[in-house]
């Protein structure tokens, strides 16, 4: 299968056709496929791109078009956390993209994020570099950076590159600021700095609407207060992140599950053994529904969302 797809990526980067046959077939399959990779379909978005993929390969599509198919396939198995296969896809799409470009970027930053998920950390860490390279002033691939950094504990250099995404967000006043805020608190309660890890949990929070993204912080800040001993504050921040997470997405989707499963046990030491049982049922309930598509990873990112 591979194979066939890597003489496939081959073909397609020297190929040339017309426009008309550009615009047929292969479009109407990578563009649902691309519908029902937002909306959360992966197998069906699968099909579709597979389909657009081979539509490609028939039509001799020219490169940088054939680039998005791939593009979008590493995407789709990234989010099936397939990152085997994502990442093939990944390092095919950057066969084909011109050499310093947004696009190619952009692969090298999801093919890293493929890459930390498979634990290959200093490839993911030099795919990073390479993105940013091309975009330095791209605060997204600080952020990545700045997480692969973490995890090969290297704590100082981490620090730095969150805290340059972070001027990077703060300058263009964006929300996002919320992203290397929340990545500093993880990086500094390592560090047994949990004043300063609360600090910046709260000020994430504060630059958030209500939602899944300001939920997630609020049940980090949760249970970091829960370990600094301040029960009171723990159980009345994972309430609110449980009730702002099943606003957001609904009571059956995972990030609700990660909640049920601290605030139980919160519930639990404070003597509300019930009230506790009942969540951790809750939560088993929806990790055995979503056991095979469990994806704690980052987010793969769109060239056009690059700044």
């Amino acid at each position: 299968m591979l194979q066939k797809i890597l003489y496939t990526a081959i073909a397609l980067a020297f190929g040339g056709t017309s426009l008309c046959a550009e615009m047929a077939g292969w479009q109407d399959h990578y563009r649902r496929g691309d519908q029902f990779l937002t909306q959360g379909k992966i197998e069906e978005a699968r099909q579709e791109l597979l389909s657009a993929l081979s539509k490609a390969e028939g039509e001799r599509l020219d490169g940088p078009k054939a680039g998005l198919i791939l593009d979008a396939l590493g995407k789709t198995e990234y989010q099936a956390g397939r990152y085997r296969l994502a990442a093939k896809y990944f390092d095919l799409s950057l066969q084909i993209w011109t050499p310093h470009s947004p696009e190619q970027a952009a692969g090298l930053c999801n093919a890293g994020q493929a890459y930390q998920a498979m634990g290959q950390q200093r490839r993911a860490e030099d795919s990073f570099r390479r993105a940013l390279e091309i975009l330095p002033q791209s605060p997204q691939i600080w952020v990545s950076l700045g997480q692969i950094l973490f995890l090969r504990r290297r704590y100082a250099a981490a620090e730095a590159a969150q805290r340059k995404a972070l001027t990077m967000y703060q300058d263009s006043r964006s929300p996002d600021a919320a992203i290397p805020l929340n990545d500093l608190a993880i990086l500094y309660q390592a560090q047994l700095k949990n004043q300063q890890a609360e600090e910046a949990l709260a000020q994430a929070v504060a630059l958030l609407p209500a939602g899944q993204r300001r939920a997630r912080i609020l049940a980090n800040l949760g249970a970091l207060q829960w370990k600094m001993g301040r029960k009171n504050d723990a159980e009345s921040q994972l309430r609110s992140a449980l009730g702002e997470m099943e606003q957001a997405v609904g009571p059956g989707h995972p990030d609700v599950g990660r909640i049920l499963e601290d605030y139980s046990a919160v519930l639990k030491k404070t003597g509300r053994g019930d009230e506790a049982r009942s969540l951790e049922k809750r939560a088993q309930g929806i990790r055995s529904a979503f056991a095979l598509n469990d994806n704690r990873g980052g987010a793969t990112v769109d060239w056009r969302d690059l700044k």
